[in-house]
């Protein structure tokens, strides 16, 4: 394909296009750099803090979830000097009071303590344990389902509302 049969006007092609903004960096622009810097690096940023200049410097100091960002911009050049990412006073001091399992910990306990209070629940109504599974063959009578059912609804429960929450 030959560039005389392009259905782009040759005015479109031929015109430059603007590369840096007009006028000096302000600070709702440098801000506006840092925090979409701050995002491509995949930090969540709760807080922009202040944008002070500083010479031919722009200093941007941002909030993040658990720590404190300081980047500066070149007014002119716009382009980012140095950024540093450090942990807040406040997130050390109240990082964790007390000693909490992890997540996935929380959940093989709870599968654990859910199975075993079913297991419970069946020994104390004098069901076999593994005749449940015959009810979903066919072999049994549909009440073992029902009972199955009961058994199955906190673990549903407690999968909906751990979805939910994080």
């Amino acid at each position: 394909m030959s560039a005389e049969s392009t259905l782009i006007p040759e005015d479109i092609l031929s015109s430059e296009i603007p590369r840096e903004p007009e006028g000096p960096l302000n600070a709702e622009e440098a801000t506006m750099i840092v925090l979409d810097f701050l995002e491509r690096l995949g930090r969540k940023v709760t807080t922009p803090k202040s944008a002070t200049l500083e010479e031919d410097v722009f200093v941007v100091e941002v909030d993040l979830r658990r720590e404190a960002a300081r980047v500066r911009v070149n007014q002119t050049t716009r382009e980012i000097i140095e950024y540093s990412i450090t942990a807040s006073q406040g997130a050390e001091e109240a990082a964790r009071p007390l000693p909490v399992p992890s997540r996935r910990t929380l959940m093989i306990a709870f599968g654990l303590i859910a199975s075993a209070c079913a297991f419970i629940a069946l020994r104390y109504l004098d069901i076999p344990f593994l005749t449940i599974f015959e009810a979903l063959t066919g072999q049994s009578a549909s009440d073992l389902l029902i009972v199955g059912g009961f058994c199955a609804i906190p673990v549903v429960v407690f999968v909906i509302w751990w979805r939910r929450r994080s």
